[in-house]
């Protein structure tokens, strides 16, 4: 009979969860690891402003909430990498896609108190 490997649970402070605003549901990252790097799509030389770029599918209800509970996790695991102070920006490129009119606002209300909002529609 093989041995079996205990499941590794880390337990994430409730701060560091993001709670989907819609269906009350919460999900949580384990961003612990310290042997993983942080790589922004862009930088300013000075390092104070990073920005990342969201090319995702966000058509749906339940895809925007993914993409920005990814983006989300993404900043607050940046934040612990890089000097500070520094701001993030959340380019979101929604190209070719039929969005909700007020994405902007929802995608601001989402990530504005981590990082910057901007939408490319066309």
């Amino acid at each position: 009979m093989a041995d079996r490997c205990p499941t590794r649970r880390t337990v994430i402070a409730p701060e560091r969860a993001f709670r989907f605003p819609e269906s009350g549901r919460s999900t949580v990252w384990d961003v612990s690891d310290q042997n993983i790097m942080f790589t922004p799509e862009f930088s300013t030389t000075d390092a104070t402003e990073h920005t990342l770029i969201a090319n995702h599918y966000v058509e749906t209800e339940d895809a925007l909430n993914l993409s920005v509970a990814f983006v989300r996790a993404r900043i607050l695991f940046g934040r612990q990498h890089v000097p500070l102070p520094t701001r993030f920006v959340a380019h979101y490129d929604v190209r070719g896609q039929r969005v909700v009119d007020d994405l902007e606002g929802r995608l601001d209300k989402a990530l504005g108190d981590v990082a910057e909002v901007r939408v490319k529609r066309s």
